[in-house]
């Protein structure tokens, strides 16, 4: 009964966004029938002169990007390894941890990434997933101090977070949300204010 629809989402959501879904696949395995668990994979082409490493640069910037923090997919990573109860109305208390999608203003993130990167003025770039700017900070400076072999790190300012409704979230929310359509980028200190135009050119 849910199958179709966990399809469709992952159809409508590309389609909206302007990605087409040319052909699809789907496996199912029985080690998930207890605890379901869906991953979604989107497989295409790029140029390797054109990929952005998710890594942070000494003298480099990290800059937040896209839609506004919410509460909404805060502990959505615990909750997808948790037992789901057998009870509505317990299930309906799990509903602030699942995330809310706007494939619309993924579309705008999408082309000013593509620009940013086109023009080679990021150093490094993440998408904000499970965990929120929490782990996606704390994985870039990992790779970067990989690459660079240098003692990296950074300060985290949540409370700049704009967030959706003006709402206030206290600090571990804020670093823990897993709102949708965010990017974490790298950028050179010197490339700040070409980067800052081109993300206002798309609002």
């Amino acid at each position: 009964e849910l199958l179709p629809l966990a399809v469709n989402g992952i159809a409508d959501y590309g389609n909206c966004l302007g990605v087409p879904n040319v052909g699809g696949d789907l496996h199912l395995g029985a080690c998930f029938n207890k605890n379901p668990l869906m991953n979604a994979a989107c497989l295409g082409l790029v140029q390797k002169e054109h990929i952005v490493l998710g890594h942070v640069v000494p003298q480099g910037e990290l800059v937040c990007v896209g839609g506004r923090t919410g509460r909404e997919g805060v502990g959505g990573a615990c909750m997808a390894s948790a037992s789901l109860p057998a009870n509505e109305s317990d299930i309906t208390k799990l509903k602030p941890t699942v995330q809310t999608g706007d494939p619309f203003l993924e579309r705008l993130l999408l082309e000013a990434c593509t620009e940013l990167a086109e023009a080679g003025l990021l150093a490094g770039m993440q998408d904000l997933g499970a965990g929120g700017l929490m782990c996606a900070a704390f994985e870039m400076l990992q790779r970067g101090r990989v690459r660079s072999r240098a003692p990296l790190s950074c300060y985290v300012f949540p409370g700049r977070l704009p967030t959706k409704g003006g709402e206030y979230l206290e600090t571990g929310e804020a670093m823990m949300s897993e709102s949708q359509e965010r990017m974490l980028l790298c950028i050179p200190v010197e490339n700040r204010k070409a980067v800052h135009a081109i993300l206002g050119k798309w609002d």
